[in-house]
This record gives structure tokens, sequence and C-alpha cells, in this order.
């Protein structure tokens, strides 16, 4: 059911840009029921950490709830395994994005910059701002999760386990 969810929600946000709750909390409803209270300490962590990341522009909400729903899904070792995987084939999705657009060297000019005034001003301000910055620098981050999830799930298939 979590590749049903992850994979709708996914095709949603390529058309919409945005994941709707109704399929975080039927996730989430699917996987309380499947798997207990267990499924709380994950999501919630995620979530908790990933507001920080949502609160600074660096991330959307949608994929972060998405990413908790996995880490609640698939418990804490294989979720976050799972996570990390998405984290690298989105910095290859991004690297590809980044090159063909010709601004790979502005965009790591831009991100040194930032820190580089956090630290001098020691103020923490949005990185990424929707009016100022388009969608240009943007990956929907739904796509490398999915693909981290179904990459897992074949895998074990193909192990005669699943994950």
């Amino acid at each position: 059911m979590l590749g049903i969810i992850l994979t709708v929600s996914t095709i949603w946000d390529m058309y919409d840009r945005k994941i709707p709750n109704a399929f975080i909390i039927a996730g989430m409803m699917w996987e309380l029921w499947s798997i207990g209270l267990s499924f709380l300490s994950p999501f919630l962590v995620v979530l908790t950490v990933g507001f920080i990341l949502f609160h600074f522009g660096m991330m959307g909400a949608g994929d972060i709830k998405l990413m908790a729903l996995v880490a609640g899904g698939l418990g804490c070792s294989r979720g976050l395994y799972c996570i990390g995987l998405a984290w690298l084939i989105g910095a290859g999705i991004s690297l590809i994005k980044l090159i063909n657009s010709k601004t790979l060297f502005f965009r790591f000019s831009y991100f040194f910059s930032y820190f580089r005034r956090l630290f001098q001003t020691k103020k923490l301000t949005p990185y990424y701002d929707q009016n100022r910055d388009g969608y240009g620098p943007t990956i929907r981050f739904s796509i490398p999760l999915t693909t981290a999830y179904l990459l897992l799930f074949l895998s074990a298939a193909g192990k005669g386990g699943s994950i």
C-alpha cells in the first residue's frame, strides 16, 4: 500500500506541485492499521527534523510528510536507508538539472554565499524563496523518494523477501 500511496502522490505532485494531505492521511491510517503504533516513532522523528528543512525553505511540506510516511511504514533503519537512497537519487537528478540548465556554478555560489551570510550575520533566513527563485532550482523530491522505495521493493522481491 505504501508503494501505491507514494506513486499516486508522485503523479499528483508532477502535475500540481502539491501532495494532498488526504494521501498522507490514507497512508498513515493504513500503516497504523497494519503495523500499529510502532509506525508513530519514526514518523514523528522524520516529521520533526523535516520541519526544520521546511521552515528554512529547503524542502516542501508534502515531501517531508512523504519521507515521514516512508520512515514510519518501513521502520527506522529501513526507512532511513530508503530516505538516504532517495537523497542520493535526488542529488543526481539535481546535478543533471543544474548542468542542463547551465546554472551549476551559480547554484554552488549561492549555496556557499548563503552559509557565509548565515555565519556572518548569525541570522537564519529561508534558503529558497519561490517568489525570488521560481521553480527553476527545485526538484520534486517525491520522484527520488518513490524511486528509492521501488528499488528497495524490487531488490527485496528479487531475493524472495519484502521490504
